[in-house]
């Protein structure tokens, strides 16, 4: 199975999905608070520089995390930690996010989204366990 049409779409999936975190990421890293106006619409005014720091930080790892994704494809039975991993620390992460809307509230539109997408990492963790079982088998 290992060229087969189901691990390429899987490939091709999780590299697509890979491009919001990418893309989000690193524009926010690299513009911080000003980027979180561009992405989410928020006029934070002159950030604090610590928190300039956190988001830039936070901002760069959600970005690394799209790199993780693109490069645990390219080997997905040798690399199924990694991508077993990732796709745990979205959903965590989306857990989270939704327990934050329980205690404070709605957030912007675009956060919606993007708890949506986090949230659908969950169905490609279950498509990945079905590839590697396919994977193992002789």
């Amino acid at each position: 199975m290992p060229e087969s049409s189901e691990l390429l779409w899987f490939q091709r999936a999780c590299r697509g999905y890979a491009c919001v975190p990418l893309l989000l990421g690193s524009t926010i890293a690299l513009t911080g608070g000003a980027g979180l106006d561009l992405v989410f619409g928020l006029d934070l005014g002159e950030l604090d520089p610590s928190l300039e720091s956190a988001v830039r930080f936070l901002a760069a790892n959600f970005a690394a995390m799209g790199v993780v994704l693109v490069w645990g494809t390219g080997d997905v039975l040798a690399r199924r930690a990694v991508l077993q991993i990732c796709f745990a620390a979205l959903l965590v992460g989306a857990a989270l996010r939704l327990m934050a809307i329980a205690l404070h509230g709605v957030p912007s539109t675009m956060t919606l989204v993007v708890i949506g997408g986090e949230l659908s990492a969950g169905g490609l963790w279950l498509w990945h366990a079905r590839v590697v079982r396919r994977l193992r088998r002789p």
